[in-house]
């Protein structure tokens, strides 16, 4: 047995402490009496606590070791297939303590969503014989808009247009291969082809697909995991010799520590090359291979990636977080492009510095993976940081370590660097270099900056912590206060997780590489702005709405977005926000002041939907369009509310110029506003002349509930599965093209009777 598994005796589990709901009790790591955690040493033991329970208990919070721990015991890999033979699937992970994660599993509602990977998984299940009642039945209630979110399965009627079906029969080899694949597959190839928007790409896909069948090969997305066995059944029955070879992910193992290796290091305080060592590839691990590197990656990327290992080291807790001056890093870049080195400046009165670089994604739970260790570094000594007389803050330290990307897939990163028993994180993104039909996920590093009050000033308040001796410029070259990235763990870390876990094809971009008039936009499905995206050049501006205007769909997840107008300087490492005209003269449309505001007024509700409305305003979301696209399997009725999802600062849709048209409210919850009485957070969808659609939800703790329930906000279970049910429905709305040409826009905002004032809220008068 392991750990405290009680076993079976007489037919009946014993030494099993129920909870209240039905749940089983606390194995051997314990976990918490509201959140019991049960350990199982192996698949079988999960399989018979299965047959027993799974048409009675409501939910299991499962204990799950990380990989140094040995006997390592059940994994999550082992438990996923275990979990759909009855019908079960997992939900929301947690940390228990350094060894150990708790993860939720409960009964598969009708309104589930299947995600390829796990269709495929029954497929096989079923063809093993090992599918219980319960499993099958819950797989027979699969309904195809919670489907098709991910597999396409809804396109299973979909055919090639004449005259691609004559170019596969004019191949009969081609044409005998695709005829003898499964149907799903060919469902899955054929929305493949016929789902590129440009004609060019359809035919270059078609191509492919024919080269494909004819040598016997899935195609290019449909290579990961464990080959199915009908392609090899269909290759001995055609007498096709396959060739080709399945490419192992660039990065896993250790590079040779030269400058330049994948994965390596160069230490510039001690002038030394310094080998880089690779995480573990961990224990019965089925994860499937990629090649990901220089240039765009599959479109199965995101899927493959989330499927290895992960590791939760990315997540400093506060209890270990490095006073400032004690322990501290920044990196030369925002952003860089897949295989690029960024420097790295540290700083440390705790003795020599370890560092590791992590990659934030859904995996399994654990919130990242880790992709790179570094040899330990004793920085050198730092001067002081210099102050200009705007208030900017340069640290201008020496460079302590380079670091190369080679082999790091796109994504948003977070050094840890570790001294003294304490920690610090330094963010990262690596950029994509091609978002064509993809999803293309923001991380606001102008507002983390904004915030930032590393040396004493952002551009909120000074040394005296007074807004009067605040900076009115801000610069990159310095570290992050609190964690080293507070903005991103506290209003991007759960929408990133969550969004990996639906495994679209994404890209990442961060807001500084939109100030550009560079086309970086063309051709993307859509642009995710997360949690707190506050701080916009007019060049940022531009960009995003050029896309909308072209077609690329947008979501603001959060609330506060496109609030401050700011100007880039400095190869872009320094930020002016004045905010206030007088302080910042002579700029025009570029004075750096709210975008409502004057000389140049062009106010946020034009981009996203609404106004910034209120800060502090904290209450439960309540729906007013339960038909609502997006609502689709949640359950929710006219009327229904979800506590904690409003605040603490939220948007509003007003009845003022700049407001689109065809704007539709499905959310409309009353709320107090600090000391102004009650007003009002609204959920805003609209559609654009060019078919592009733009959700917003209007409330910064929106993306809060996408990591599990907060007590400190009244974020309860409930309110969770509404907001990943609504993310999940939104990344497959999102994926699909125009949404205007799939979800009309139903303009409700005259039926509210919202008044143009703008005094029920902090936000600030328009005009």
């Amino acid at each position: 047995m392991y750990g405290a598994w009680p076993g079976v005796v007489g037919g009946v589990w014993q030494g099993c402490l129920m909870s209240t709901n039905g749940a089983v009790g606390i194995g051997r790591a314990g976990g918490t009496p509201e959140r019991p955690a049960l350990f199982f040493s192996g698949p079988q033991e999960f399989r018979e606590w299965l047959e027993a329970n799974h048409d009675s208990a409501s939910e299991l919070w499962m204990g799950l070791t990380k990989r140094h721990v040995s006997p390592r015991g059940l994994t999550w890999d082992e438990a996923v297939p275990e979990a759909l033979c009855f019908g079960w699937i997992d939900s929301v992970a947690q940390r228990i303590d350094d060894d150990t994660t708790r993860q939720r599993w409960t009964p598969r509602r009708k309104s589930s969503i299947w995600s390829k990977t796990n269709i495929a998984h029954v497929e096989r299940l079923t063809a093993e014989g090992r599918m219980h009642p319960a499993g099958l039945a819950a797989y027979a209630l699969r309904t195809p808009e919670r489907t098709g979110v991910y597999s396409f399965e809804r396109d299973a009627a979909a055919e090639f247009p004449p005259e691609f079906a004559a170019q596969l029969a004019a191949n009969p080899v081609a044409a005998q291969w695709f005829a003898l694949a499964t149907a799903s597959y060919r469902a899955t190839a054929t929305h493949w082809v016929i789902s590129a928007k440009q004609e060019a790409t359809r035919q270059r896909r078609m191509a492919e697909l024919i080269d494909d069948c004819a040598h016997g090969r899935l195609i290019k997305p449909q290579r990961y995991g464990t080959e199915p066995t009908w392609a090899a059944r269909n290759r001995a029955a055609l007498g096709i010799v396959l060739a080709f070879v399945l490419a192992v992910v660039a990065g896993c193992s250790g590079g040779s520590g030269s400058k330049g290796a994948p994965g390596s290091a160069t230490s510039s305080s001690s002038s030394r090359a310094a080998s880089a060592s690779s995480p573990p590839s961990g224990s019965g691990s089925s994860a499937p291979s990629v090649t990901v590197g220089p240039g765009r990656p599959p479109a199965n990327w995101v899927e493959v990636e989330n499927a290895k290992p992960g590791d939760d080291g990315w997540n400093v807790g506060s209890g270990r977080v490095a006073p400032e001056g004690t322990l501290d890093g920044y990196a030369d870049a925002a952003s860089v492009a897949p295989g690029e080195s960024v420097r790295l400046f540290l700083s440390s009165t705790r003795g020599p510095v370890t560092v590791s670089a992590y990659r934030l994604g859904w995996y399994a739970g654990a919130g990242g993976r880790r992709v790179w260790s570094g040899p330990e570094v004793t920085p050198p000594t730092q001067p002081a940081p210099r102050v200009a007389a705007d208030g900017m803050v340069t640290a201008g330290w020496k460079p302590s370590l380079t670091v190369s990307t080679q082999g790091w897939p796109e994504g948003t990163y977070v050094f840890r660097l570790e001294a003294g028993g304490k920690a610090k994180v330094v963010p990262l993104t690596v950029r994509s270099t091609d978002v064509a039909e993809r999803l293309v996920v923001l991380n606001a590093v102008s507002t983390y900056q904004a915030y930032n009050q590393w040396g004493g000033a952002s551009l909120y308040k000074g040394p005296d912590d007074t807004f009067g001796t605040r900076a009115r410029r801000v610069s990159s070259d310095r570290p992050y206060d609190g964690n080293g990235a507070p903005i991103l763990f506290k209003h991007e870390v759960d929408a990133i997780q969550w969004i990996e876990k639906q495994g679209a094809d994404l890209a990442y971009l961060t807001s500084i590489d939109l100030d550009t008039t560079a086309p970086v936009l063309r051709g993307a499905r859509a642009v995710i702005s997360l949690g707190h995206d506050e701080y916009w050049s007019p060049a940022m501006r531009h960009t995003v709405e050029g896309a909308r205007d072209a077609g690329t769909n947008l979501a603001f997840l959060g609330a506060n977005a496109v609030y401050w107008r700011v100007r880039f300087s400095g190869d872009h490492r320094e930020m002016t926000g004045a905010k206030d005209a007088g302080l910042d003269p002579g700029q025009g449309a570029d004075t750096t002041v709210m975008w409502r505001s004057d000389p140049s007024p062009d106010p946020e509700n034009a981009l996203t939907g609404m106004l910034y409305e209120c800060f502090p305003a904290i209450g439960p979301m309540r729906v007013t369009e339960p038909d609502f696209f997006l609502f689709k399997g949640t359950g929710a009725k006219a009327g229904s509310s979800y506590p904690g999802l409003v605040g603490t600062e939220i948007d509003r849709a007003y009845p003022i110029a700049g407001t689109p048209t065809t704007l539709e409210v499905a959310a409309h919850s009353p709320v107090a506003c600090a000391d102004r009485g009650q007003t009002f957070a609204d959920l805003t969808y609209y559609t654009a002349e060019s078919g592009a659609g733009v959700v917003a939800t209007g409330s910064m703790l929106f993306t809060r509930a996408l990591g599990g329930p907060t007590p400190k906000f009244g974020i309860t279970q409930e309110s969770v599965d509404f907001a990943q049910t609504v993310v999940s429905n939104l990344v497959g709305a999102l994926d699909v093209g125009p949404m205007a040409d799939h979800f009309p826009a139903k303009p409700n905002l005259a039926d509210l009777g919202a008044s143009p004032s703008t005094s029920t809220g902090t936000g600030g008068p328009v005009g």
